[in-house]
């Protein structure tokens, strides 16, 4: 999803979105499969900014507002209890 430049810009056309999709992370019933595919998110963002370099603003614009809230989410994904045995993060 993130992956292209061109949709990375669109991300930003709905204020709550990316933090939305972070806050999925802190979802206790959420499968791993759905926190798989936010972490995969999270990945591409960061990876296509280190691509393009200073090229494009796009994904800083995206992620530097958001970044607050992705470490939030990270922390509570990690600080549970439930999440370490089914994920079998840490």
């Amino acid at each position: 999803m993130s992956r292209s430049h061109r949709v990375v810009s669109l991300l930003s056309r709905e204020k709550n979105l990316v933090p939305d999709i972070f806050s999925i992370l802190s979802v206790v019933s959420a499968s791993k499969a759905i926190v798989s595919y936010v972490l995969t998110f999270i990945e591409n963002m960061l990876n296509l900014d280190s691509e393009l370099n200073d090229e494009e603003d796009a994904t800083k614009r995206v992620l530097l507002p958001n970044l607050e809230a992705l470490i939030c989410s990270l922390h509570c994904l990690f600080q549970s209890d439930s999440a370490t045995k089914r994920y079998g993060y840490l």
